[in-house]
């Protein structure tokens, strides 16, 4: 007997996600829980039939389940927001800060489109200062070349490190070439062309001019993206470390030989000599910097031509017009290529989702038999009432599977909002099924069914928790970590709820800018640049640590501002007793409560959730009665001890005479009288918002100050100071970080040891951090210093002897802050 060929049906048995595996499993279950009792388990039976129906519906929802990750997170038009999901790009994440001296050359020659050449060595006076010299891609003026001179710094200042600066640009001298050669060629190009290329290949070598390369040809040759995108990215093109390592000390003869004769159009070099000034021109370099370029001059007459062209031993003439005319389209052509501008997406084509909509759902009801009634058919009109009723029953029951398999797909379809860069008030999704998808399903729903089911989700979902630990993946992605123990184990500002969405808050940040924070942990700031108050030009080291620190403000600003635009002054808790003479100002009573009817009953105060919109100004009007804030001077136990709701306390006064608040000044119940009020509800609306008062002037307080030595050194003349502290190391590889010492977190000393310690980790290995706690008075002084150095550095090429001045003055007050 013949057998018959034919494809064997696929079996999936094997796959547990797979219909059959699910209805086996289903069986398997009712037989365990049954037993013989209930059915012969054939599809006759309606139990079956539900069963077989809702594993048709879940094999639908592993289906919707198993879509691509870029399906997912697609929207409408299939496009991913990558930057709401803090997923940054190859042209983002790959490339360095400029770190070492190879790779400012690379940042300098790809700003600066007018030089050939730059070389980058330490300079004589050590401790982070360079000198630089650049080649000028064509001969300039001295207007010109300064222009050339100050670009070239600006783009070394955008990239500079901390403890960095430059300390000479100088442009380099040229000293003339001219090439003698007897070259014969071939048929088929004009000799106007030949020479020209040579003269232009020939100046390349000769004068150490870095060509740029093209992106498509590294991936043609299959190199590795992080290969591609190592060190600092250049917009316009690849710079080969080859090239930049190339001893522009030495011209080699053999090398100009294998340059000409890759030249099409070039048979083979008869003869060939290179004549310069060789006292001009030095061969040797110092620390990597060659003395001098050569630059390979040009024809300008048919007398200085020096390389003659044959063909057939024919002499092949050249008008020098058409040679200049020749060379000069090679150079355009070059400039064209260099200007370009290379974009990451060019390289990496990021990936884009289909959209699906997976939160759509389809009931399952729709798939039964007409004989039962549930389907969008339903049951006649005719049918009695017991029927419609035992349908409606069918209906609820299924429901409740219906509605488990919903909120499913509408979690999958929630999944680009769970991932993304916002805080909400819930993590879980879900969808109300109406009458177009289960036909009569209001008649099923509770009144309210949002609200309801708000309400059993709530009882699940930590939305602030559960982001958190999305944010927490996302950060691990980048190999990054940020556990904000200075918030969780400090916590003076926040309620447990304030606290957790804060963290939630800080992790957002943290990862919008995990880019820069990574990157630029070493970067110092641009002092040409406004600084003062600008959130983007900011040392790594100080937006790194004021961020694990849960600093609120991550930028350089006037961290007395808060206080001083208040008109106050924070002074240690005893100097305040000792200058206020009026006793209004500083009445004590014993707040400890004991149960008789001597001891007065001091009360505690409910606490009122703060309005956020409330700003300092509006919350200090509704405090005008406050004897503590009537003078200019505010007691930093108030400042540090008002934060807590715990320590005021209410006293009712007999005979309807008011209300009098106090706040405890210790641990020993010693209560410091704040004012007299009305009535209870009053005294306790004052009092939360002077609690609000003190927290905001808490937390605008905190921050960071950094300042980097090196750039306080003399800019006009050598100082006697000067050459003492540079002897003692002062500038060399040393940063002050200036916290302030008055606010309630910041006086903690574990505080000031974990702050310390987040500093020092944060850190690049080679700086050595002075961490200074300034109280207010000498911290206001320290800004004001700080704040006109900072504006004269900018113009420093205009006032220098008024820069060193204000550098003078900032050193002392470093100095004396150092004991």
């Amino acid at each position: 007997m013949i057998e018959a060929l034919c494809i064997e049906r696929r079996r999936s048995t094997d796959n547990s996600n797979s219909y059959e595996s699910l209805r086996r499993e289903g069986i398997e279950a009712i037989q365990a829980l049954s037993g013989r009792l209930w059915t012969d388990y054939n599809p006759h039976d309606p139990g079956i039939t539900i069963l077989e129906q809702l594993c048709y519906a879940l094999t639908d929802l592993i289906y919707r389940a198993d879509f691509s990750v870029e399906d997912c997170l697609a929207d409408n038009h299939g496009q991913i927001d990558y930057e709401r999901m803090a997923l940054f790009t190859p042209e983002q994440v790959f490339p360095s800060r400029a770190t070492t001296l190879q790779d400012y050359r690379k940042i300098i020659l790809d700003a600066v489109m007018d030089i050939d050449n730059v070389w980058i060595s330490h300079s004589a006076l050590g401790g982070g200062l360079y000198k630089i010299a650049v080649r000028l891609s064509e001969p300039l003026d001295q207007a010109q070349s300064d222009a050339v001179v100050e670009q070239v710094r600006l783009a070394y200042l955008r990239q500079r490190n901390l403890c960095e600066d430059v300390h000479e640009i100088v442009v380099m001298n040229e000293v003339d070439c001219h090439l003698s050669a007897e070259i014969e060629v071939q048929r088929g190009r004009s000799a106007a062309e030949i020479l020209a290329e040579i003269y232009y290949q020939c100046e390349k070598y000769i004068g150490g001019c870095i060509t740029f390369g093209s992106y498509e040809e590294l991936l043609q040759q299959e190199v590795a993206l992080d290969e591609i995108y190592r060190g600092p990215w250049t917009r316009h093109g690849h710079i080969s470390d080859a090239d930049l390592n190339g001893n522009h000390g030495e011209l080699l003869i053999s090398t100009l030989f294998e340059i000409i004769n890759a030249i099409e159009g070039v048979d083979h070099i008869k003869s060939l000599h290179v004549n310069y000034d060789r006292d001009r021109y030095a061969r040797t370099e110092l620390d990597g910097m060659p003395q001098a370029t050569l630059r390979l001059h040009l024809p300008a007459a048919e007398m200085e031509m020096g390389i003659r062209l044959r063909e057939s031993g024919m002499t092949m003439p050249v008008l020098v017009d058409s040679l200049h005319d020749r060379y000069q389209e090679l150079e355009h052509k070059n400039k064209v290529a260099r200007a370009r501008i290379y974009s990451g997406n060019e390289l990496v084509k990021l990936p884009q989702g289909v959209f699906r909509n997976v939160a759509d759902y389809y009931s399952v009801q729709n798939h039964f038999p007409d004989a039962y009634g549930i389907n969008r058919y339903g049951v006649p009109e005719s049918a009695s009432d017991d029927v419609k009723a035992r349908v409606i029953q069918l209906k609820g029951y299924l429901l409740l599977f219906e509605q488990l398999m919903a909120n499913s797909m509408a979690n999958f379809g929630a999944v680009k909002e769970l991932f993304s860069l916002h805080r909400s008030d819930h993590s879980y999704a879900f969808q109300i099924l109406d009458d177009a998808i289960i036909k009569d399903v209001d008649r099923l729903y509770p009144e309210n069914p949002v609200t309801m089911m708000s309400a059993i989700l709530a009882r699940y979902d930590n939305p602030d928790e559960r982001k958190g630990r999305l944010f927490d993946y996302l950060l691990a992605l980048y190999g990054e970590t940020l556990s904000l123990e200075a918030l969780r184990h400090f916590n003076y500002y926040y309620s447990d709820a304030e606290l957790k969405q804060n963290i939630v808050d800080c992790k957002i940040d943290y990862l919008r800018c995990i880019v820069k924070i990574g990157r630029d942990r070493a970067a110092g700031i641009d002092y040409l640049s406004t600084s003062w108050g600008d959130i983007e030009n900011v040392a790594g080291l100080q937006q790194r640590a004021s961020r694990q620190l849960g600093f609120k403000y991550h930028h350089t600003r006037l961290l007395v501002a808060s206080l001083y635009k208040q008109k106050l002054r924070v002074v240690p808790h005893e100097l305040y007793v000792a200058l206020s003479k009026d006793e209004n100002q500083y009445r004590l009573v014993d707040t400890r409560s004991v149960d008789n009817a001597v001891q007065p009953h001091y009360e505690t105060v409910p606490l009122i959730e703060r309005a956020p919109h409330l700003s300092l100004d509006e919350l200090r009007n509704q405090l005008r009665d406050i004897e503590p804030l009537k003078g200019r001077l505010l007691s930093e136990r108030l400042l540090q001890r008002g934060i807590n709701i715990n320590h005021y306390r209410l006293l009712e006064l007999s005979l309807n005479q008011g209300v009098e608040i106090f706040i405890s000044v210790d641990d020993d119940g010693n209560g410091w009288y704040l004012g007299t009020y009305a009535d209870r509800e009053s005294a306790a609306r004052v009092i939360n918002t002077l609690r609000h008062f003190m927290l905001a002037l808490n937390i605008e307080s905190e921050g960071i100050h950094l300042l980097e030595h090196l750039l306080l050194r003399p800019v006009t003349k050598q100082y006697g100071e000067f050459l003492q502290l540079q002897q003692e190391g002062f500038y060399n590889f040393r940063v002050s970080v200036v916290f302030p010492a008055w606010t309630a977190r910041c006086k903690d000393r574990h505080f000031r040891h974990l702050a310390e310690k987040t500093v020092r980790e944060s850190c690049p290995a080679h700086i050595y951090p002075e961490i200074h706690w300034l109280e207010f008075d000498m911290l206001y002084e320290f800004e004001r210093l700080y704040k006109k150095w900072v504006g004269l550095k900018r113009d420093q090429s205009i006032n220098a002897t008024a820069c060193d001045e204000a550098a003078a003055a900032l050193t002392r007050l470093l100095i004396k802050v150092r004991a």
